[in-house]
């Protein structure tokens, strides 16, 4: 008999065979010793012909199903979940029901970004109907390849000064979040990685940080954006100030950014993007946790960092993400060594860094 998987809300599918043909079927209970007795009974019907086989789920019931048994990163599948929330208007529709008006409705009122992640979870959700029998293989059948798709709207990439980066982290408040963004222009962390980054995968004596891990709709999860993203990071001088400074401040365990004193949990990515903006405002300047990632690789790039060096120090799968870096010479240079000459730690207000993050 094939296994129960958990849906949430004591919601259990499975996939039982029968005669050859797969079906699907969904009981509620509140364990998997009694899903079990429960999807053993439904299938008992099914060979009776008590149920009728092929039966079309909701949109509600197909969506949850592909994300608990589809494989996809665990980050995307808080994506998904989160965009299916957003998905109330067909969530008890039958799938073979709804139409690419349906979809157009829900997408049109989402930015494009969400929209285009909305597009996505229907479209698998339709592609895994397709594949278990209950819709047609049929071209037009996929109602999200129908639909009209939203605009891509383009970075624009924010080409920042060294004195510029300088004044929002003065201005940045609190004194944790004007920290977090200094600490991702000397080590170009991506955001996601600096909210998960735990006091545990920081080696003083090698003077590196283990990126692992990314926060991700809310929660921590395993991996890196990219398998180039999980790597070493160097701490040159002012990284490791910054890290003096956030155990001046709270705990030594746990997450290094958090808002809880023991580090239990982690922020929000939100928390710091907001911080961002907030300090930017004040700052004059346009400035956001992405362009201070970009300043970084834009400073290595002017000082002569080979492209491949770059993308390598940032965790990019390809040098390609780098398109808006020029060709550069191949001489090999110490890049995070190169971004603590740009930003030296002496350099910015005492109220960021404090008179203890002074180094030799």
């Amino acid at each position: 008999m094939a296994d129960p998987k958990p849906l949430g809300g004591n919601r259990w599918a499975a996939r039982p065979r029968l005669n050859g043909r797969q079906h699907y079927v969904v009981v509620r209970a509140p364990g998997i010793r009694k899903a079990r007795e429960l999807v053993a009974a439904e299938i008992e019907r099914l060979r009776r012909g008590e149920v009728t086989p092929g039966a079309k789920p909701t949109f509600l019931e197909a969506a949850e199903r592909w994300i608990a048994t589809a494989t996809m990163a665990p980050a995307t599948a808080v994506n998904h979940r989160a965009m299916l929330a957003r998905c109330s208007s067909i969530a008890s529709m039958r799938v073979d029901k709804i139409s690419v008006a349906d979809v157009e409705q829900i997408i049109d009122a989402m930015t494009p970004s969400n929209g285009r992640k909305t597009l996505s979870l229907i479209s698998g959700t339709f592609k895994d109907c397709i594949r278990l029998g209950e819709l047609p293989n049929l071209r037009d059948v996929n109602v999200a390849l129908r639909a009209r798709r939203p605009p891509t709207v383009k970075r624009r990439e924010v080409e920042l000064t060294p004195d510029e980066v300088r004044s929002v982290i003065a201005a940045a408040r609190p004194e944790a979040a004007g920290l977090a963004l200094l600490f991702i222009a000397h080590t170009g962390l991506r955001r996601s990685e600096l909210i998960a980054l735990r006091w545990e995968e920081i080696d003083l004596e090698a003077r590196t940080a283990s990126i692992v891990r990314r926060a991700s709709g809310g929660i921590v999860v395993d991996g890196t954006k990219t398998r180039a993203g999980t790597r070493r990071a160097p701490l040159w001088p002012g990284a490791l100030a910054v890290l003096e400074r956030m155990r001046a401040l709270g705990s030594v365990e746990g997450f290094i950014w958090s808002p809880v004193p023991d580090g239990s949990i982690a922020y929000r990515a939100g928390w710091l993007t907001h911080a961002c903006y907030e300090a930017a405002k004040l700052a004059g300047v346009d400035c956001s946790p992405h362009s201070l990632r970009h300043f970084g690789a834009t400073m290595l790039a002017e000082r002569g960092i080979p492209v491949p060096s770059i993308a390598g120090f940032l965790g990019h799968a390809s040098v390609a993400t780098l398109g808006y870096l020029h060709p550069v010479a191949a001489t090999v240079v110490e890049a995070a060594g190169v971004l603590d000459e740009v930003l030296s730690a002496r350099e910015l207000p005492a109220a960021v860094v404090g008179p203890e993050a002074e180094l030799e």
